[in-house]
């Protein structure tokens, strides 16, 4: 698990949408959450990473454990607040500079 989130972790992430992480470099990383089978099994729900690039699935990693299927949610969640927060500050600079040259022109 460790591996693939460093792996994902080489990519350089410029948005979220609708769940998916778009990166620089043209990939999309979103995931799925799965209902593993039966009583017998050990993890009914398994978090699943897929990657797609110019609408081709390139590859799909799925949880093995329990504590992968958090590590994985904590990884996405993680992703999603750092790129809300570049967003945020990038609005934030804008507005900024937009009060400055307001402020200027009325002074």
């Amino acid at each position: 698990m460790e591996d693939f989130l460093n792996k994902l972790d080489s990519l350089t992430y410029v948005r979220e949408e609708n769940n998916i992480l778009y990166t620089e470099e043209g990939f999309e990383v979103y995931y799925e959450i799965e209902l593993m089978g039966g009583r017998l099994s050990k993890y009914p729900l398994q978090f699943i990473f897929r990657v797609r690039k110019d609408n081709t699935h390139i590859i799909s990693w799925g949880c093995g454990s329990n504590e992968d299927n958090i590590d994985a949610n904590c990884w996405w969640q993680t992703k999603v607040s750092d790129i809300r927060q570049i967003e945020y500050d990038k609005k934030d600079k804008n507005r900024k500079k937009l009060i400055n040259e307001f402020n200027q022109l009325i002074n």
